[in-house]
């Protein structure tokens, strides 16, 4: 990939040398824009207006920066990722590729963001977080500090993540689900509900969410309460 340098004038007239892809237009970014000394950027599609850009980032061919994110020094955007509006994303953070951050996310300074991952509007994500790829954080959810979540992981809207209890896949007869446990929820493959109510799921209920899912169910749950009951989540 071929990089030239050039020089980018910023709102106030300050003048700071970027590096962009040979093929890239300076046209795709936005008024008011205000880019850091030695960012390089990748043949990407745009640069919302008002975006900040700080110190030594680099943003992958095909990312979209939306209206007035701020990406902090030294941060790295991984190809076609988008960053919505408003999104404020700490010094030091990884976004993977193909990564989907919706609009007013918070991500806290050298988290980790995995490939694929989909993180919703208004989530906040603390400082040092390693999120695996092609996870689902719903809007609202809050990530604590220094928490890991495994790769395929979903956690729910609204959810309140200190500490995630990832449980990778937990295999019983013919089925493998991907397993993810937090304070408040229990994901079982696509199945997200609260502790509660996976206690209190009759038969029936459990058999409607997969074919294999009663079988499966009857052996996994006494070993998974029992990791819940151990971690602290569950004491009924």
């Amino acid at each position: 990939m071929s990089y030239k340098e050039t020089k980018w004038t910023n709102p106030g007239g300050h003048a700071v040398t970027i590096y962009v892809h040979e093929k890239f237009d300076l046209a795709r970014i936005g008024e008011g824009v205000h880019i850091g000394e030695g960012v390089r950027i990748g043949d990407l599609e745009h640069i919302g207006e008002g975006a900040i850009i700080g110190e030594e980032v680099r943003i992958g061919e095909g990312a979209i920066i939306g209206a007035r994110a701020s990406i902090g020094d030294l941060a790295r955007i991984g190809e076609w990722a988008i960053i919505g509006e408003g999104v404020i994303i700490g010094e030091e953070v990884h976004i993977g590729d193909l990564a989907r951050i919706n609009k007013e996310v918070r991500i806290g300074a050298r988290a980790s963001i995995g490939d694929l991952a989909r993180i919703g509007d208004l989530a906040r994500i603390g400082k040092e977080v390693r999120i695996g790829e092609e996870v689902l954080i719903g809007e609202g959810a809050i990530i604590g500090a220094r928490a890991s979540i495994g790769d395929l992981a979903i956690i729910v809207s609204n959810d309140v993540c200190a500490k995630p209890l990832y449980m990778a896949p937990l295999p019983f007869g013919s089925s493998n689900y991907y397993i993810t446990a937090t304070p408040n929820y229990l994901s079982i493959g696509c199945e997200s509900h609260t502790l509660k109510e996976w206690a209190e799921f009759d038969d029936e209920r459990i058999s409607s969410m997969d074919r294999y899912a009663l079988d499966y169910w009857r052996k996994a749950k006494p070993i998974i309460f029992e990791l819940l009951r151990g971690v602290g989540f569950y004491d009924a």
